[in-house]
């Protein structure tokens, strides 16, 4: 019988001389005893009662994914309701199995369980903001992720008003993050025990992948901000948008308005706006005025000139490589 060489597992695996090994076809393999069991291929392991599972060690039973807590022989995952050696799991890399949660018309939070359903349904009546949960729901939720596992989500946008993608806590996103009367598909890949990215993989008019979003920043007066835009070359064209939080000059939490990426002094001489800068090919510096009030606009109902409150905006820069 002809075998093949797998790769090593640490010496501390605990298998014995008599301990058998099961391929990941399920297929009792005689010849592999011993140090040669030590061997073991890492994958999923079909349930047997007289395997000795390992901890961190997966099994299929019965078509569902359990991930051992504890080392067992025997342990039914089937029967362990208090997940003393079995814990439910989902494969670390895509997620196939796609889930529908329609969105209302409104500004959400759209949770890890939703994310990793894989897709999105919303009729907007405006401008919609979606803020992804943060990155450490996502990798709790994503349950037997390592760095790099991935999974894929769509937002499908049933009217011509702008959704758009706003990250959570840990979140980094990267590409065109606006969907409007279309869908778009992103990528969600863990990067480390605490972070995330979101990766949109294509529009209706192709790829979107030199062009990079940033999650919206606060405001601080006088204050600067180092962006690593992930782009293949050094952006050309960078812009800035302003993003309410809660009302404020006849605008509203979740509108968008975009403003001229420049610094500039009114007639005050108070030092107001952004300054966009690049020093190399992978950053993009930016620093506030230091007035109290960093931007001034025209109010959305009047238009009278006004600065802003800056507690209720962030800033968005989007940033293209041509």
């Amino acid at each position: 019988m002809a075998t093949r060489q797998l790769p090593a597992l640490p010496v501390s695996t605990g298998l014995l001389d008599t301990d058998l090994l099961h391929t990941r076809q399920g297929a009792t393999d005689k010849s592999l005893t011993g140090e040669k069991s030590k061997q073991a291929h890492g994958g999923i392991i079909p349930w047997t009662i007289g395997f000795p599972f390992l901890i961190g060690g997966y099994t299929d039973r019965n078509g569902l994914l359990y991930k051992a807590v504890q080392a067992n022989v025997g342990q039914d995952p089937e029967l362990d309701v208090t997940n003393t050696y079995w814990e439910p799991a989902s494969l670390a890399g895509n997620v196939n199995l796609k889930s529908n949660t329609a969105l209302s018309d409104a500004a959400a939070t759209l949770t890890a369980a939703q994310l990793i359903g894989g897709e999105f349904t919303i009729t907007p009546t405006v401008a919609r903001i979606q803020t992804t949960d943060t990155a450490a729901n996502i990798i709790a939720a994503f349950a037997g992720s390592v760095d790099n596992s991935n999974f894929e989500t769509t937002i499908i946008n049933l009217a011509a008003f702008d959704v758009t993608i706003a990250a959570g806590t840990g979140v980094t996103l990267v590409g065109n993050m606006v969907v409007n009367d279309g869908s778009a598909t992103f990528r969600v890949r863990r990067l480390t025990s605490s972070t995330v990215s979101v990766t949109r993989l294509e529009t209706g008019s192709g790829s979107a992948s030199n062009i990079y979003t940033s999650p919206d920043q606060t405001i601080t007066s006088g204050g600067g901000l180092t962006l690593t835009h992930g782009l293949a070359a050094r952006p050309t064209n960078i812009r800035v948008q302003l993003v309410c939080q809660s009302n404020n000059l006849g605008y509203l939490a979740g509108y968008v308005r975009n403003m001229s990426g420049d610094f500039c002094s009114d007639v005050t001489s108070d030092s107001r706006g952004l300054s966009l800068w690049t020093e190399n090919d992978t950053e993009i510096k930016a620093r506030f005025g230091n007035s109290a009030e960093a931007f001034i606009i025209s109010n959305a109902t009047t238009g009278a000139r006004a600065p802003i409150t800056n507690a209720n905006w962030k800033v968005r820069i989007i940033a293209k490589e041509f």
